[in-house]
C-alpha cells in the first residue's frame, strides 16, 4: 500500500495552557500532532474521539518541540484533539493525517534526529518506502516555506511542517527556503509504508469464517448445556464442530452392573 497525505489543520494561541484544533480522519490512519509549547513539557495529547495519543519524540523542556500520535481506529469527522503544555504561554499545533502506513510498527529505524541546531539537517532511512516529516521551530521567521523537493504541510506562527515521500533508501538533508537556516529546534523523522492488505477495521460480528464459527457455538452454550449434563466450556473449546457428546439413558439393571 502506498503513503498519502491526508487532511491538515493548524491553531495556534498566546497564552493559553491548551490549544484545540479539529481534524476529520479516516479509519486506520495515523494521526501526528507537531507541537511547539513555550512553558513545556506538553503534558497531553488527547482527541475527544479516540483518547490519549503517544509522545514519540521531542526535545521536552521549557521551550519544547514534539511529535505525539495515534493509530485511527475509526474514521471520525471533526474530531477535537487538545494539546495541553504546563503553564500559560505560547503554544501552536499542526496536526495532520496519513494514511497507508505500517500501523503496527509506523516510524523507519533511521530517526527521529531531533536537536536545537539549525538547518539543514539529514535523515538517513532504512525503509525504501517512506515519508520524510521535518518539523522545525523557527528563531524569527514568522511564516516559513517548505525546503526545495518538500511539500508544505503548515507555515505559520513560527514552525515549519514538511513532507516528501520517498521509493528508495537514502539519506536526506532537510532544509526550507524562507527562513533557511532560521531553526532553533526540529525534529525529522520517517513513516513506513504498509506492505501488506492495509488496515482492516475488527469486526465484531463477521459474516463468515472460524470467528462466527466461535461465536454461534458461544451463543448456543446455555441451550447445549441444558441438553447434555456431560457438556462443558473446555470440551465446546476443544471440539468445535461435534455435537454435545450423547447420554445413554440407564434402566435399573444396568444402573446395578
Amino acid at each position: 500500500m502506498s503513503l498519502s497525505f491526508g487532511n491538515a489543520v493548524h491553531g495556534t494561541s498566546n497564552p493559553a495552557t491548551s490549544q484545540a484544533v479539529t481534524l476529520t480522519y479516516s479509519a486506520g490512519s495515523i494521526i501526528i500532532c507537531d507541537i511547539c509549547a513555550n512553558t513545556g513539557p506538553v503534558t497531553s495529547v488527547v482527541s475527544s474521539a479516540l483518547g490519549a495519543f503517544t509522545r514519540h519524540t521531542g526535545t521536552g523542556g521549557g521551550q519544547a518541540t514534539d511529535r505525539w500520535y495515534l493509530v485511527a481506529a475509526s474514521a471520525q469527522t471533526s474530531d477535537t484533539i487538545t494539546v495541553t503544555q504546563s503553564g500559560s504561554n505560547f503554544i501552536c499545533v499542526d496536526a495532520y493525517e496519513w494514511k497507508g502506513v505500517n500501523t503496527s510498527s509506523p516510524w523507519d529505524a533511521g530517526g527521529p534526529v531531533v536537536n536545537a541546531s539549525p538547518d539543514p539537517q539529514s535523515i538517513t532511512t532504512v525503509n525504501a518506502n517512506a515519508a520524510v516529516i521535518a518539523f522545525f521551530r523557527e528563531s524569527s521567521t514568522a511564516t516559513p516555506t517548505a525546503g526545495s523537493g518538500f511539500t508544505q504541510i503548515s507555515g505559520a506562527n513560527f514552525q515549519l511542517t514538511e513532507y516528501k515521500i520517498l521509493s528508495s533508501t537514502q539519506t536526506l538533508s532537510c532544509t526550507q527556503t524562507t527562513g533557511a537556516g532560521n531553526s532553533n529546534g526540529l525534529i525529522l523523522d520517517a513513516l513506513v509504508a504498509d506492505s501488506g492488505g492495509g488496515y482492516v477495521p475488527y469486526d465484531p460480528w463477521p459474516q463468515s469464517g472460524p470467528i462466527l464459527s466461535q461465536r454461534r457455538m458461544l451463543g448456543w452454550l446455555p441451550s447445549l448445556k441444558r441438553r447434555s449434563p456431560l457438556w462443558t466450556p473446555s470440551y465446546a473449546l476443544l471440539n468445535p464442530a461435534r455435537s454435545p457428546p450423547a447420554v445413554r439413558k440407564l434402566d435399573a439393571r444396568s444402573a446395578r452392573r
